[in-house]
């Protein structure tokens, strides 16, 4: 079952990974944010485990206008430490990512969905803002 998880998450990762990298450099090129305390985010908004972390990263948001057109209601942005912090603690085996950086020039992409989280990298340099 994990297995499946993982491949569904890893599904969304591929589909998301371009505007993921668009969201990354916009973080760090434009908003100046820190790369080592920002990370990216796709969230499936209808997953129960993270829906209320979706709700709270973009409130108001109306997602039945995606679910109307068919879609997957995805709830993607850059996120502060603080939301990393909250993910590593709702899912302690993605925690490492605390004690080490990202790759140079990347940062953290975390997938929720399927009732866990997987983590990826984007590159932030190179990309369109």
């Amino acid at each position: 079952m994990e297995s499946a998880a993982n491949e569904e998450r890893e599904r969304l990762f591929n589909e998301n990974v371009e505007r993921l990298t668009e969201l990354a450099a916009r973080a760090v090129l434009i908003r100046g944010m820190d790369p080592e305390r920002v990370a990216v985010v796709a969230i499936h908004v209808d997953d129960p485990d993270w829906t209320d972390l979706a709700e709270r990263l973009m409130p108001g948001t109306d997602w039945d206008a995606f679910r109307n057109q068919g879609l997957m209601p995805i709830a993607r942005g850059s996120v502060e430490w603080g939301t990393v912090e909250y993910i590593c603690a709702v899912c302690p085996d993605v925690s490492g990512v605390l004690d080490r950086e990202s790759t140079l020039g990347h940062l953290y992409a975390f997938v929720l969905a399927e009732g866990g989280v997987s983590v990826y990298e984007v590159p932030y340099t190179g990309a369109e803002a």
